[in-house]
């Protein structure tokens, strides 16, 4: 591949769909241009999961709006703090989950195992003793600290809250900056630290086949080679929900095929450069041989042309002599 400047689109597609492109990248990309490359690309898929959850969220929000009066029970609210009657566990469909538990605080939940069992759901719900919150692929994306309603909270003024979530716009855009901002930096810490561990497999795997380069190298093919596993996980999370094994396998197997041929391709690259300077330095010798007898053969006719001129002058000055 000739040394050319590739855009993001262009770049990601050669990255995916032609191996050769990886010895380029090596040789002639400063790691800056990489680390680019990965903020950049995690910024787009932290944007579709972002719309992804928002999504899901608004979709969870409606149907608490729909079946508030039957979802919610009876509760009271004293000493900021929220009693219900009865527990609420309410699965929705296959990403979206309700808890509405008053026996904890919402720290005191996040430690049960109930609060484990709902990783497999991209959005959740809880009402507890202290607030009203709401999770994204485990992250935090809303809250109401019941400790700033000093003095009333009844089911009337939580349900005119959950309106306000389904209806108000500033609400909604602002819910959805939240949501982005949080897949962005909880999708690029857990790439980031995915991609520590995909490049020291890199290493080892480029050791063992006679490799040797430094760190930021390997971490240049650790990137590249991870981005059609990462555009798999954000497709596999929005079509089927996150956390499922089949995805998480895939994932894996993609990753080590992309790293095996990404290296092939660098040997086989290394390998070429090899053989060409082989032959140059075969060459060489040859040509400087050629070119020392032709210089030889200069030379020898210079000298017998220098003699021819010394012995004709000599004859001249024995002409010269004998007239004398």
């Amino acid at each position: 591949m000739k040394k050319q400047k590739l855009g993001f689109f262009r770049k990601m597609y050669l990255v995916v769909t032609d191996f050769r492109t990886y010895p380029f990248i090596v040789k002639h990309e400063q790691f800056r241009k990489a680390f680019g490359y990965l903020i950049t690309l995690v910024f787009l898929l932290a944007g579709v999961l972002a719309c992804h959850t928002y999504l899901s969220f608004q979709k969870l929000i409606s149907y608490v709006s729909d079946e508030y009066d039957t979802l919610i029970p009876e509760f009271e609210y004293e000493n900021h703090q929220l009693h219900m009657h009865d527990s609420v566990y309410r699965k929705i469909n296959a990403n979206l989950f309700v808890v509405g538990d008053t026996d904890y605080t919402y720290q005191e939940f996040q430690k049960t195992p109930q609060y484990e069992e709902l990783i497999a759901y991209d959005v959740v719900a809880f009402l507890n003793q202290d607030r009203f919150a709401i999770e994204a692929n485990r992250e935090l994306v809303y809250e109401i600290d019941f400790m700033n309603y000093p003095f009333s909270l009844d089911k009337n003024q939580l349900k005119d809250i959950v309106y306000q979530l389904r209806y108000d716009l500033k609400t909604k855009l602002t819910m959805f900056v939240v949501v982005y901002i949080a897949s962005f930096v909880s999708y690029f810490l857990t790439v980031l630290s995915k991609l520590l561990f995909v490049t020291l497999v890199v290493a080892v795997m480029c050791s063992f086949r006679g490799i040797i380069i430094d760190f930021r190298n390997y971490m240049k093919i650790a990137i590249y080679a991870y981005t059609l596993p990462l555009i798999v996980d954000v497709v596999g999370t929005c079509i089927v929900g996150s956390g499922k094994s089949y995805v998480y396998y895939a994932i894996v197997l993609l990753t080590y095929v992309y790293i095996v041929y990404a290296i092939r391709a660098i040997r086989l690259d290394a390998f070429i450069m090899m053989l060409s300077k082989k032959n140059t330095m075969r060459q060489r010798p040859f040509d400087m041989d050629q070119e020392f007898d032709e210089n030889q053969d200069t030379e020898e006719e210079n000298i017998g042309e220098n003699r021819m001129h010394d012995e004709d002058h000599l004859d001249g000055d024995d002409y010269h002599d004998k007239e004398e």
